[in-house]
C-alpha cells in the first residue's frame, strides 16, 4: 500500500506560498489557471490558531482527481470519477448506512460502523463515500485493515524505520475522511493489533476534536471487536447500522456496480 500514502503526502509537502509552483503536467488544477498560476494551491493568509493555519487549500478550480496516480485513494480512475449514492440499490436497510455516512460527511466527523452479511453492499457505499469527498477537493481513501497495516509494516525498508513508520502513521491519521473496509479481517499478530489500535485510536480522538469522519465495514457486530475498539465503537456517539439479507451479488448483470 505505498502508493496510497506517498501520492498525497508528497504533494501536501510542497514550498509554501500564496501560489505553490507545481509542475503543470502534476498539479491538481489548469496550467493557466488566473487564481493559483497553474500550482493547484493556495496558502491563505490567516492567523495563528485559526483551525486552517499552515494549511494548503486546494484551487477552487482544481480537482483532486488530476494529481498523479489519483487512483492511489484506493478507487480506480473510473470509481473516483463516476461513483455515486444512486448507484446504491434500495434493498435491505442500505439506505440508512448511506443516510449515516451522509450525515458524518456532512458534519465533518464521526465514526459510522457498517456490519453484517455478505453482499450487502458495505463496500459500495464506503467507495461511494471516497468519490464524492475526493470530487469535493477533500482527501479521503478508501482502504482494507491489512493494506494498512502492510503499508506500516513497509516504512521498515526505509533508510530510517521509526521516522517512515510514524510518517505513513501520522498520514492515516491526518485524512479528512477514512473509509476502512474489513476491519475485522485481520491476521492477530503482535504487531498488527499494535499498529490497528494506534490507527483507530488516533483516528477516534480526530472524531472527538471534529476533526475527521472514519468509516468501518466489517462482518460482525461491534462487541465482538477487540475491546479497545468495541469499546470506542460503542460510546454513544458513532452510528452503527447493521445490514443483512440476501446478498445483492446474486443475478447480478454486467450493468450493476458493486
Amino acid at each position: 500500500m505505498k502508493p496510497i500514502a506517498d501520492a498525497i503526502s508528497q504533494a501536501a509537502k510542497k514550498p509554501a506560498g500564496l501560489a505553490i509552483q507545481i509542475s503543470a503536467a502534476t498539479g491538481p488544477c489548469e496550467p493557466d489557471c488566473s487564481i493559483c498560476g497553474g500550482s493547484g494551491w493556495l496558502r491563505p493568509n490567516l492567523p495563528v490558531g485559526h483551525p486552517e493555519f499552515g494549511k494548503l487549500l486546494m484551487c477552487p478550480n482544481g480537482t483532486l482527481l488530476r494529481l498523479p496516480n489519483a487512483e492511489r485513494y484506493g478507487l480506480t480512475p473510473d470509481e473516483a470519477h463516476t461513483l455515486d449514492w444512486s448507484d446504491v440499490l434500495d434493498r435491505g436497510n442500505i439506505l440508512k448506512a448511506v443516510q449515516a455516512i451522509q450525515l458524518a460527511l456532512a458534519r465533518q466527523y464521526g465514526w459510522v460502523y457498517l456490519w453484517g452479511d455478505f453482499g450487502q453492499g458495505k463496500t459500495l457505499a464506503l467507495k461511494i463515500a471516497v468519490a464524492y469527498t475526493l470530487r469535493n477537493r477533500r482527501f479521503a481513501a478508501y482502504v482494507r485493515m491489512a493494506s494498512v497495516v502492510e503499508n506500516l509494516r513497509a516504512a521498515f525498508d526505509a533508510q530510517d524505520p521509526s521516522i517512515e513508520a510514524e510518517r505513513r502513521l501520522e498520514w492515516w491519521t491526518d485524512l479528512p475522511v477514512l473509509a476502512i473496509d474489513e476491519v475485522d479481517r485481520l491476521r492477530q499478530t503482535a504487531y498488527a493489533a499494535e499498529q490497528q489500535f494506534l490507527l483507530l485510536d488516533r483516528r477516534y480522538e480526530q472524531a472527538l476534536r471534529q476533526r475527521a469522519v472514519t468509516l468501518l465495514a466489517a462482518n460482525i457486530p461491534p462487541d465482538q471487536l477487540p475491546g479497545y475498539l468495541a469499546d470506542r465503537v460503542l460510546d454513544g456517539r458513532f452510528a452503527i447500522v447493521r445490514l443483512a439479507g440476501a446478498s445483492a451479488r446474486l443475478g447480478m448483470d454486467w450493468d450493476v456496480k458493486g
